[in-house]
């Protein structure tokens, strides 16, 4: 979790370890880096082992992330550690303390998974909207061609006719000239 704040989500398997040049020349995409990005943007942060994209959330995204899991290891600390003589609790006491700080940090949890999930959305939507716009625009395109082809026939048709016509033209006047003459 605490790395997850620092530099991002991991990389998929086949890209771990491995230079930009390398993922580049290999031509592997990471189809997890649009889908999974923070609520609130990110900040570029590279991770210097290649385990991870680079991209961590942005500070208050990292500020809750790494106050659950100070709060997880303190919580297993405190369970972990024999109470002070003065202090003395009960197991009952130290178990309902236990819950009450596993309910909070489940709870920021699942925050946290709501943050992805609408980010999730909200990439996926920005896709859909690109690629139906996209489409509408091929079909524009072709309609365009189609109309324009249209256009260029009825014109060059219309051409033709003007060009018989003033051949037509011609035509007369040479035999008008022949009569005269």
């Amino acid at each position: 979790m605490e790395e997850l704040a620092k530099h991002g989500i991991t990389l998929p398997p086949n890209m771990m370890g491995l230079t930009d040049e390398q993922v580049e020349e290999l031509k592997l995409k990471d189809e997890w880096e649009d889908k999974c990005v923070p609520q609130g943007g990110f900040k570029e942060c590279k991770d210097q082992i290649g385990r991870r994209n680079g991209k961590a959330p942005k500070e208050k995204m990292a500020e809750l992330l790494n106050k659950t899991v100070k709060e997880a290891k303190d919580m297993i600390s405190k369970s972990t550690k024999p109470p002070a003589a003065k202090n003395k609790r009960t197991s009952s006491e130290m178990a309902y303390s236990s819950m009450e700080e596993m309910s909070t940090i489940l709870s920021d949890i699942d925050e946290i998974k709501s943050a992805l999930k609408k980010a999730v959305t909200k990439s996926d939507l920005t896709d859909i909207v690109k690629s139906i716009v996209r489409e509408m625009l091929e079909e524009i395109k072709k309609e365009m061609e189609t109309r324009v082809k249209e256009i260029e026939d009825v014109y060059m048709r219309k051409c033709g006719d003007l060009q018989d016509k003033i051949d037509g033209i011609g035509l007369e006047m040479e035999s008008l000239r022949e009569l005269n003459a």
